[in-house]
């Protein structure tokens, strides 16, 4: 299984099929586990179920007025500690209400781009502060963050950015050879759009990313 994000997959169990290596191997091949396997492992589960139903509990009590996001998150703390540092890096360093004016500026230029809450948007860019501002401005529009590994290649990169078909993909200047070799393989259409994220180690991060172009 390929793992597209930056760390293991929480949602994943078990491994329910066991994926071995054979030549021309057909489906009906592939070693499955028993049912005795499958019973271990659920069973290894049941200590943790009563913490789990008692979060699922918990959640379902806590009123709307009480419910917070990444973005209401951020201007709280834009607003109580403006000079406090946020984001600190080689490449650059931002207080909390520099940090909300970026991401805000980034989240304008989204939706006037005509994202939305609930599309999907692909992140395939190293760790920088453009990524932090990017993921961000996403989060407060509503749409939905997905984290591509920048050390997938070829095969495995195209499975991820197809697997879920996202509404806009943002490449960072680091990663863009990776992606214009599959680039088109993936199909785009009209509605698809494609953001170049420059590479600021090397420059000021001042206008955060309103350079942004297509490749």
């Amino acid at each position: 299984m390929t793992n597209c994000g930056w760390g293991p997959n929480p949602f994943t169990m078990g491994r329910f099929v066991q994926e071995i290596k054979m030549d021309n191997a057909s489906f009906s091949d592939r070693q499955l586990i028993t049912l005795s396997q499958y019973a271990r492992a659920q069973a290894r589960m049941l200590p943790r179920l009563p913490k789990i139903l008692q979060t699922i509990k918990h959640i379902k009590r806590i009123g709307a007025e009480n419910r917070e996001s990444w973005g209401l998150l951020l201007e709280e703390n834009a607003a109580k500690f403006p000079s406090n540092v946020a984001v600190k890096s080689d490449e650059a360093v931002l207080t909390y209400r520099e940090y909300n004016e970026a991401v805000n500026r980034c989240a304008n230029y989204l939706l006037s781009q005509g994202l939305r809450k609930g599309d999907i948007v692909a992140l395939f860019l190293e760790n920088r502060p453009a990524l932090v501002i990017v993921y961000s401005a996403i989060a407060k529009i509503g749409a939905i963050n997905c984290m591509i590994n920048t050390n997938l290649r070829s095969d495995s990169l195209r499975h991820c950015l197809t697997v879920n078909p996202a509404k806009a993909f943002m490449v960072g200047e680091e990663v863009i050879g990776a992606f214009l070799e599959i680039k088109s393989s993936l199909k785009l259409d009209a509605s698809q759009k494609l953001y170049f994220v420059e590479d600021r180690r090397t420059k000021p991060l001042h206008t955060a990313l309103s350079t942004w172009r297509t490749p």
